[in-house]
């Protein structure tokens, strides 16, 4: 009898427990981002792949830091946590170029604009000398030319004298097969 008395007693303290637990709420932090404020907070969580409301050890944290690192738009991205708010403190990069289609038949503007930026969250017409979204730019260039039957292989290089302003740009070339655009 005692045994049967001590396991309702038991059972009886774990159902009245779990109410309590449920109401217990885990307060999410919130993620905020400071010294960019060319760009919003929502692109700068889609750039580092971050979602509000998702908890995430240190590791995941220095991920998502290096993740925006490698863009190739800030110098520096540094992060401090607590259990209310995830600060990440960002240094934009002073050196962003317009770019530049060599030979890449696709027709600059704001509806390939839009197109980028809606992939690359960062661009706003200018881009940094290399980086991972210079190398995703390629392949975004290789796949919509893709679509069109054309299979080609792009690359960026930073290029100073275009034009008779001696611009400096980010240059987008097909370099295979080797294609040549101008008058014939």
């Amino acid at each position: 009898m005692t045994k049967k008395s001590g396991a309702v007693g038991v059972a009886l303290l774990l159902i009245c427990a779990l109410p309590l637990q449920a109401q217990r709420r885990v307060r999410r932090p919130e993620i905020r981002f400071q010294g960019a404020p060319q760009y919003t907070q929502q692109e700068l969580l889609a750039a580092a792949g971050l979602k509000p409301g998702v908890r995430l050890n240190r590791r995941e944290v220095r991920a998502h830091a290096r993740r925006l690192m490698d863009t190739g738009f800030f110098n520096e991205v540094r992060f401090k946590s607590n259990w209310k708010t995830m600060l990440f403190t960002l240094t934009p990069s002073t050196h962003l170029y317009p770019m530049h289609l060599e030979n890449v038949p696709l027709t600059p503007g704001k509806e390939l604009d839009a197109k980028l930026h809606q992939r690359f969250p960062l661009y706003h017409d200018l881009l940094p000398a290399r980086g991972s979204v210079v190398d995703g730019i390629c392949q975004a260039f290789q796949q919509m030319l893709g679509v069109k039957g054309i299979k080609v292989t792009v690359k960026a290089a930073l290029t100073s004298g275009l034009g008779p302003q001696k611009l400096t740009a980010v240059d987008f070339t097909i370099v295979s097969p080797a294609v040549r655009i101008g008058h014939i």
